[in-house]
């Protein structure tokens, strides 16, 4: 072994270098792999399932969302104190007392 002339009042160290197998853990399967990668054909129409319900769910609240900013507006009636969604287009009717000057 080659030594640099820098080196000379450093020390060297050998060491046996020792491999160790890691034996898998308890959620892998003998192949290898986790159990998740492991679908049998009714787990993968649940979890399709159960995204197409998500998709729909968002879809429809957001739909909501946009369909209460864009055409809705919340009048407070000054006559009975009641609060409620009116069109923007319309002129708002109270509908627990029928006053229309709000």
């Amino acid at each position: 072994m080659k030594i640099a002339n820098n080196n000379l009042n450093s020390v060297f160290v050998k060491r046996q270098i020792v491999e160790t197998v890691e034996q898998p853990t308890q959620y892998e399967l003998p192949e290898g792999l986790p159990f998740y990668y492991y679908f049998d054909v009714k787990t993968g129409f649940l979890f399709i399932g159960l995204g197409l319900a998500a998709l729909i769910v968002s879809a429809i609240g957001s739909g909501l969302f946009y369909y209460f900013i864009f055409f809705r507006k919340k009048y407070y009636c000054n006559n009975c104190g009641y609060s409620f969604w009116g069109k923007k287009s319309e002129e708002p009717i109270c509908p627990k007392c029928g006053n229309t000057g709000i």
